[in-house]
């Protein structure tokens, strides 16, 4: 902002980004008269001609002072580079100009800007302003780098970056540096519609993400993240692979899953779950790593059935193999041994038995593994009274000489739209459960209510010895038996069997219980069939396994 010039000598500094990258000197030899406040504006105009031109082409050469060279700048500018006098006629038109607004030189000296570059809409704001600078007002767009609409001799408007400067001469010029910036405003719209896209992905993803940058610090976490491990993006920022590591097993509890690989984490905060953790690099266009990205993806539900699944094959082999070995050790002794009539009566009663509860427990196990693998597709759905199934199931799982213990109330106007084989099979086993966990005896209820909604209730109630608040939770769990002692038969698969038949009916099972009192089951569904053929929710408070 000082003057640059002493006497016969004029210094005016390149400036390129905010750094000055050379001085263009200018001399004048005696006589000629020293350098005046016009000259050194003008030969700051030259300075600042080639700053621009220094920034476009970044090679950051120093401009010679000489108006050849000033020239030759002007003609390789890729930028439109236009003078006009104050009252707007166009007085150059450099090769740029000519290639963006598709008009030749020649052409365009001597026209009026406003008329040939400036969109209609725009051009009595323009005037306006060329005439409040002619009567010496102020330019507000002097100096200032702007983004606005041109116009091409066919009458296409596009956007340019526009800056203006006024030259240091008299009459005044005005000079303007025009950039056509229709691909970058497309680039910046791709890109932040791609980021929208990117920021989107990243936040209503379900699984977890945090990102490192190339000092392998976190620099990002989101929304999902916290909520699987509770731990916000405050506590993650800065923090390193080793100290977010370390912040798991101090916060969550996280330790290695045992047959999941290593790089399953289980973790207890804010919930129970079963995190598995996947890394990858994060390459740059030209394959520079920017960084790493570590992602956390829930399967506990996965992990779950791993487990269920283990569990299920362990105990499977236990129970087969139980009857099993009686069947083979008694076997072996009828075929290598003699003996007497009724020890050989008594071994073919136990391989009898034993061969039964294997029938059973094999009968059970396909009928769970056909419901399941067909969904459905084995039931016929009909509209039925509920009345004979209820009485058919109750006469052919009602103990011999017990039908005194059994009490039925059951509406005769009540139909129904249910499988009648899967209904009864499933009621049959509750009723069975119902007697066989009343070894003291005592009433058995059955009672069909209409509930609200159009739900339709079937409640078996026992005066049994009753199960405790943890063993009605582990009910329908197959194999699982309340009863560990092995006094009262049963293969454990029952109620999961129930379970099963009642949701391809579009229900549940429940169970409600006391120790010592007995136990409730209730059979409850809508008595038209949902989509796909299945009828109505059925919920089971379901008694003994």
């Amino acid at each position: 902002g000082g003057r640059c010039g002493a006497g016969q000598v004029c210094a005016v500094p390149v400036r390129v980004d905010g750094e000055t990258r050379g001085v263009l000197i200018f001399r004048r030899d005696p006589p000629d008269p020293p350098f005046s406040a016009a000259d050194e504006d003008y030969l700051r105009l030259i300075g600042q001609w080639a700053e621009t031109h220094a920034e476009r082409e970044q090679a950051g050469a120093l401009l010679r002072s000489s108006e050849a060279r000033l020239k030759a700048i002007i003609g390789a500018s890729l930028d439109a580079i236009i003078t006009s006098d104050e009252r707007g006629v166009i007085t150059e038109f450099n090769p740029a100009a000519e290639q963006i607004f598709a008009v030749p030189r020649t052409r365009a000296i001597g026209q009026s800007m406003a008329q040939l570059i400036v969109p209609p809409a725009m051009r009595e704001a323009h005037a306006r302003g060329m005439e409040r600078v002619r009567r010496g007002g102020p330019d507000h767009i002097l100096g200032q780098r702007l983004e606005l609409l041109a116009c091409r001799a066919d009458g296409q408007e596009f956007p340019v970056e526009l800056t203006v400067v006024r030259l240091p001469t008299d009459p005044p010029v005005y000079a303007g540096f025009l950039r056509d910036i229709t691909d970058r405003l497309a680039a910046e719209a791709q890109l932040r519609e791609r980021t929208v896209q990117l920021d989107s992905v990243f936040n209503v993803s379900p699984d977890g993400f945090v990102t490192f940058g190339p000092d392998n610090r976190i620099t990002e976490s989101n929304p999902a993240f916290e909520r699987l491990t509770g731990l916000s993006a405050a506590e993650l920022t800065g923090l390193d692979e080793a100290g977010l590591e370390a912040l798991l097993l101090s916060r969550s509890e996280a330790v290695p899953l045992a047959g999941l690989g290593g790089d399953a984490l289980q973790v207890s905060c804010p919930a129970r779950r079963v995190l598995k953790r996947a890394t990858r690099v994060m390459e740059g266009g030209s394959g520079e790593a920017l960084g790493r990205v570590m992602y956390f993806r829930d399967i506990t539900p996965e992990a779950e059935i791993s487990l269920m699944k283990s569990e299920f094959l362990s105990t499977a082999a236990h129970e087969l193999r139980t009857p099993m070995t009686s069947i083979y050790g008694f076997t072996e002794l009828l075929l290598t041994r003699s003996l007497d009539a009724d020890t050989t009566r008594d071994l073919l009663d136990t391989i009898y038995r034993q061969a039964g509860r294997l029938i059973v427990l094999l009968g059970e196990l396909l009928d769970l593994a056909r419901i399941e693998a067909r969904d459905r597709q084995d039931f016929e759905f009909l509209d039925q009274p509920l009345a004979p199934l209820v009485r058919g199931a109750a006469r052919a799982f009602t103990p011999p000489g017990e039908t005194d213990r059994l009490h039925l109330s059951v509406p005769d106007d009540l139909n129904v739209r249910v499988d009648a084989a899967k209904f009864q099979q499933a009621l049959g086993n509750v009723l069975s459960n119902a007697f066989k966990y009343s070894p003291s005896g005592g009433e058995v209820h059955v009672q069909v209510v209409s509930a609200p909604g159009g739900t339709v209730a079937v409640r078996v109630t026992d005066q049994g010895i009753g199960m405790t608040a943890d063993q009605c939770r582990r009910a329908f769990e197959r194999f699982y038996r309340a009863d560990a002692s092995g006094r009262i038969p049963g293969t454990g698969l029952g109620l999961s069997l129930v379970q099963e038949i009642m949701r391809c009916h579009g229900g549940e099972a429940t169970l409600a219980s006391v120790p010592g009192q007995g136990t409730a089951v209730t059979l409850s569904f809508p008595s038209a069939a949902p989509a796909g053929g299945a009828s109505g929710s059925l919920t089971a408070q379901a008694g003994h396994p």
